[in-house]
């Protein structure tokens, strides 16, 4: 049987960009602190664009807690950095997928948070999984690519600095170090 002959586009028409989906979307398992209610969170398309939507969740998941208890203040929703959300999504693939319980996202300035806080500009978020130790965590956002990791006892900051930033030794205070320069 001969193939089936399928007519040619018009000259004038361009065919269609084919859209390439090279792995499934996605989904980032997110808990909070307080409540560790799960959240699934699909911050990114198929073409790897922003789902605004998604997004505003993650920045409402990320906004600091209302004292009254219920949502956050409207205001204190800062838009976290879609680079934030990209990271979080492989350091949760470093882990099997592992839900990431979040001990703390964006931070107003003041009481304590400088202004230059990677927290205050919504590009950072400390981390815990459930029946990981940090230190686990700490080489799961290494690998991930991580601009700034700081080692915690309880969890891991992550945040998505250009330099990269790397303090802590898993217990007391931590101790701020930079990397040695390259060669």
């Amino acid at each position: 049987m001969p193939a089936p002959v399928v007519p040619a586009l018009p000259p004038e028409a361009d065919p269609p960009e084919p859209v390439v989906v090279t792995e499934p979307l996605r989904v980032l398992h997110l808990e909070t602190l307080g409540t560790r209610e799960p959240v699934d969170i699909t911050p990114f398309d198929a073409a790897g664009e922003v789902v605004p939507d998604e997004m505003m969740k993650l920045s409402t998941l990320l906004a600091p807690r209302n004292p009254r208890g219920g949502p956050p203040d409207p205001e204190d929703v800062v838009r976290i950095d879609p680079a934030l959300a990209a990271l979080l999504l492989r350091i949760s693939a470093e882990l099997g997928d592992a839900p990431l319980v979040i001990v703390s996202g964006h931070r107003k300035p003041g009481r304590g948070t400088s202004k230059k806080s990677f927290h205050v500009k919504g590009m950072a978020a400390d981390i815990a999984v459930a029946g990981v130790k940090p230190v686990e965590i700490r080489r799961a956002a290494l690998r991930a690519g991580a601009g700034g990791v700081g080692l915690y006892p309880r969890f891991v900051h992550v945040d998505v600095r250009e330099e990269p930033y790397r303090w802590g030794a898993g217990g007391g205070r931590p101790r701020l170090r930079r990397p040695a320069p390259s060669k």
